[in-house]
């Protein structure tokens, strides 16, 4: 008891910014001890990404909800005289987010093979450019070469084969006769590079979301912290039950953006970094808002519905279409639960 007194004393006598500071590396330390989870887990499978992209997309519409739309709401309620008009500004947020995802998606581009900054392994990379083609695999390049050279080629092409761990052979050939079966494989590549395309677009907007649904964390984390003493609520132990909270739910958040990459193919300490990077904007809107309470307080309820029109967005548009086209809908859907039930667990017990 007198420790719990000395502690609460101590923290009542120091400067609200610099508890801040402290909570909101707190709360960046839980995304990054959920990312850090892709050490323990197995090798990448398609399996576990369509899993991973369900349990994701059951941990952010439960966190769409509990974290995000319920303090939009109540937010609202205290920035209009009547509450039947709080709906206005949660709903002006909700549609900027969703317009935010689809205008990312717009600017995307189309033929995007691999996430910025990151690169996958154990993958086959093949890519058609017109006339030019670019195979990477671990075959025999001497035979590959024997190979390209017996087989015919409706025009003048250049075809270079690099292999693995092997010099690359480049032969150009001037051949009249069309073969159905260099047709019949590079439509097969051409498709395989779409659907990867189409897979990492979607990887790259779940980054993108759970880094924008930090923004209002931050901000509601800063404020709590930089309104103590301003109200008979507002005190440093309600601050730190907050920080606690985001913490432990960011938890799973950071494992939802790490798990996805290390089933694409990633590196596991590529995603992890890429995880608990996801985290880092939480920090950066907290002392923001801690230092100017009465500009960020009216501004809540927009941002929080903003980041939850993002997710509820990239969930039903991306990440659950992305889990059910190679066969694993079931699987993915069940994660989709084990994910929701688990945020909610976090959320309900937390509250």
């Amino acid at each position: 008891m007198d420790f719990r007194m000395n502690v609460t004393n101590s923290t009542e006598t120091t400067n609200p910014i610099v508890l801040a500071l402290y909570a909101s590396i707190f709360t960046w330390g839980g995304t990054a001890l959920g990312a850090a989870l892709v050490f323990i887990i197995p090798n990448a499978t398609r399996k576990l990404l369509d899993a991973s992209l369900g349990i994701a997309a059951g941990i952010m519409v439960a966190a769409s909800f509990w974290s995000l739309l319920i303090p939009a709401i109540e937010a609202a309620k205290i920035n209009v005289e009547n509450d039947q008009f709080a709906f206005i500004s949660v709903t002006i947020g909700l549609v900027l987010g969703i317009a935010f995802v689809f205008a990312t998606e717009k600017c995307l581009p189309d033929n995007l093979t691999t996430i910025p900054f990151g690169s996958r392994k154990n993958s086959k990379v093949q890519d058609i450019d017109n006339n030019v083609i670019d195979v990477r695999n671990k075959m025999d390049a001497q035979k590959d070469c024997e190979m390209l050279k017996n087989n015919s080629i409706s025009s003048s092409i250049t075809i270079d084969v690099t292999h693995q761990n092997t010099e690359s052979c480049t032969h150009q050939y001037q051949i009249t006769s069309p073969p159905i079966k260099n047709v019949e494989s590079s439509t097969k590549i051409t498709i395989e590079n779409e659907e990867n395309a189409q897979s990492v677009r979607r990887i790259l907007l779940l980054v993108i979301v759970i880094m924008v649904h930090n923004i209002p964390e931050g901000l509601a984390s800063g404020v709590a912290f930089g309104s103590i003493g301003q109200t008979e609520s507002s005190t440093v132990e309600n601050a730190f039950k907050l920080a606690i909270a985001i913490s432990l739910h960011n938890f799973p958040e950071g494992l939802a953006v790490s798990l996805p990459l290390v089933g694409l193919g990633w590196p596991k300490w590529k995603a992890f970094l890429l995880g608990q990077f996801s985290g880092i904007l939480e920090p950066l809107a907290t002392l923001p808002a801690a230092f100017g309470v009465m500009l960020f307080k009216p501004l809540l309820p927009y941002v929080y519905s903003f980041a939850a029109g993002a997710m509820i967005y990239v969930v039903f548009d991306d990440l659950m279409p992305e889990a059910h086209s190679h066969g694993n809908g079931r699987l993915a859907s069940l994660g989709a639960m084990i994910g929701f039930i688990v945020m909610m667990i976090l959320e309900i017990g937390l509250a």
